[in-house]
């Protein structure tokens, strides 16, 4: 239903702010990469889409395939699950890439977490 709306496509920004700052924001995600070694060459937490099906499927093992198809549906499992954490309709959140919060690399965002956790 969300597709129909043809108004919703100039409300959509960026997936992968959405996740950093959604379902990729917890604790539990910063423990998974860490037992599971998923880090980027600079040593934050990896925020790829791999990473985060990877988390949200419990299976480190997970490799895209990186075909079109594949990849739609793999970035539409995390759009739904960004979805589902939302206590509002999804249309209507603010979670807009311009603001604040969102400035910068969403990784970055990531590892303050990680880094107050750790204190």
């Amino acid at each position: 239903e969300h597709f129909a709306k043809a108004e919703n496509f100039e409300k959509w920004r960026d997936l992968w702010a959405w996740a950093s700052n959604t379902i990729l924001y917890k604790k539990s995600f910063l423990d998974f990469c860490e037992v599971n070694d998923l880090k980027t060459p600079k040593g934050f937490c990896s925020t790829s889409a791999e990473t985060c099906l990877k988390y949200l499927r419990n299976d480190p093992t997970y490799e895209e395939k990186h075909t079109a198809l594949a990849d739609i549906r793999d970035e539409f499992e995390i759009y739904l699950t960004i979805k589902k954490s939302m206590k509002r309709e999804f249309s209507e959140i603010c979670l807009d890439d311009q603001k604040e919060n969102f400035k910068g690399k969403p990784f970055y965002t990531i590892d303050k977490l990680r880094k107050a956790i750790n204190g």
